[in-house]
């Protein structure tokens, strides 16, 4: 499941929660990108296109609470590619 193997899928609960997500093509292009968050509790703001999964501040109502932070090498985004980050957090 991860890539050093250190984590595997499992069918009864666990303490670990794995989560991947991956930018697509126009998610914050020309942006750098030098920090990873993952949120529970984000509220977005009414009216915004159906499906839209990528939100800049000004589409968010109420940002929730941050679970996880992850800095990494200021990475620039552009829309020739996607990039995929993934996070294993225990709890």
């Amino acid at each position: 499941m991860t890539p050093t193997g250190r984590f595997r899928s499992s069918n009864v609960p666990t303490n670990n929660l794995y989560l991947k997500f991956t930018f697509d093509f126009t998610d914050a292009a020309n942006q750098v990108i030098r920090e990873l968050g993952v949120m529970v509790g984000t509220k977005i703001k009414e009216g915004l296109p159906e499906g839209q999964r990528y939100f800049e501040p000004k589409d968010v109502e109420n940002p929730g609470i941050l679970l996880v932070l992850e800095h990494t090498v200021p990475l620039i985004r552009t829309s020739a590619t996607r990039e995929t980050f993934s996070f294993v957090v225990t709890f």
